[in-house]
């Protein structure tokens, strides 16, 4: 979860979704991009969990592509811990490995460099 959903509260995002499910009976997917030390932690995990306790949903677990910015991708061991806590859901877990990320360009992600 980022602590920085301001202008669509996670909260109204999730009574939408949960609406949304109610009225169409299909399943909506969540994108959770993992940062690590910022949303890959038990508790984190455990948050999720409890936001989408009874929506009927698929989750996709997005290892962040690290840049030249401040965010970095959790470990390998870290993103399966994370992926382990989700178990218990019976909604689908899936981890979406990028392809790209070498050059700047995994996962719909696309970075300049600078140069001088």
């Amino acid at each position: 979860m980022m602590p920085l959903n301001r202008k669509w509260p996670i909260r109204e995002l999730m009574q939408a979704a949960k609406y949304y499910v109610d009225k169409s009976r299909q399943r909506i997917t969540i994108e959770y991009v993992l940062m690590d030390g910022v949303n890959d932690s038990a508790q984190d995990a455990k948050r999720l969990k409890a936001l989408v306790r009874g929506v009927l949903c698929k989750i996709n677990l997005i290892p962040y592509n690290a840049t030249e910015g401040k965010f970095r991708r959790p470990s390998e061991a870290r993103i399966m811990q994370f992926y382990q806590r989700l178990a218990s859901l019976r909604a689908p877990v899936t981890i979406r490995w990028s392809k790209g990320d070498d050059i700047e360009a995994g996962c719909g992600q696309l970075a300049v460099k600078n140069q001088t």
